[in-house]
């Protein structure tokens, strides 16, 4: 239907597609710096390099690197092919962008744009004075978008590698991972009522009463575990180092227990027109080991 390229290998040999994309956060996070990253990268394709980046944040250290990186290219006989914004304001920072590598001396650099992108977002982009060369369109071509043809958001984001943490920072606070191996505990009234979820570190205990927990996607937003909950972990291991390790339920089971849990939930949660949020949050152990994590990457990267 127009797309000049893709990102999925098997749909480009199959319809004979050119195969095309960039690295992921998860390159950036797996190296001491961005900068680190991103020359691995160009040593790697050094005709076919571009770089994400807004893993830590676009215009203050992503920008920066990726011209420091265009000019090592250049000095090796090689010329970056584009660079990619996922996260923001898109006609804002690519309108930055284009003119910084414009100043630079790039001219011929590509930006890409991705980040659920929809015919709604391009267009409110290149009105906006966007300077995006090329948009990467992945979920709402695939799912038809619109009313009734959501996705689930699931992105993986690597958070640990060798026994350190790591993380996505970027500049969108709704974009930040959390880092290191979790679990979710889940809270339950004495009538089997659910009213929250807190995710905390793996070893870490159930959250106490009086406890502050925090919204991940808003450094503002806390608020105190009530008493008299039951907390349970609701997540089961069914693959593990790629073995199955449950076997399969009937479809029926599968349908009663969707049944009942969503039946748990607050009644407001369940409206289907402007409904009630349900509380997700950080335990404070987690909460402080990412805080720390992220003074430790804007002191690094001199954010």
């Amino acid at each position: 239907g127009g797309a000049t390229g893709t990102s999925n290998v098997e749909a480009a040999a199959r319809y004979g597609l050119r195969a095309t994309g960039t690295h992921a956060h998860a390159w950036v996070e797996a190296f001491p710096t961005e900068l680190d990253a991103f020359r691995a990268y160009a040593r790697l394709y050094p005709d076919a390099t571009t770089l994400l980046l807004d893993t830590f944040d676009t215009l203050r250290s992503g920008l920066p690197n990726a011209l420091t990186v265009a000019r090592e290219l250049r000095a090796a006989g090689h010329e970056l092919r584009g660079v990619r914004l996922d996260s923001g304001d898109l006609a804002y920072l690519s309108a930055q962008v284009r003119a910084a590598l414009d100043g630079a001396g790039f001219p011929d650099v590509q930006i890409v744009a991705s980040n659920d992108l929809s015919e709604f977002v391009i267009e409110s982009v290149i009105k906006g004075g966007g300077r995006v060369d090329v948009y990467g369109v992945g979920t709402q071509l695939a799912t038809g978008g619109g009313e009734g043809g959501g996705a689930l958001g699931g992105v993986f984001k690597l958070v640990a590698l060798g026994g350190q943490d790591r993380m996505k920072l970027t500049g969108d606070p709704a974009k930040a991972s959390v880092p290191g191996d979790k679990r979710v505990w889940r809270a339950h009234t004495g009538q089997g009522g659910l009213i929250m979820d807190v995710i905390t570190g793996l070893d870490d205990p159930a959250p106490q009463p009086g406890e502050r927990v925090s919204d991940p996607t808003n450094p503002l937003g806390s608020r105190r575990v009530p008493a008299g909950l039951t907390w349970t972990d609701p997540r089961v291991v069914v693959m593990d180092g790629g073995v199955r390790r449950q076997a399969p339920e009937p479809l029926t089971d599968l349908q009663a227990r969707a049944r009942a849990e969503i039946a748990a939930l607050p009644e407001g949660t369940r409206r289907l027109l402007n409904p009630h949020r349900y509380h997700v949050s950080l335990g404070a152990a987690l909460q402080a080991r990412r805080d720390a994590l992220i003074a430790t990457l804007r002191d690094r990267h001199g954010l």
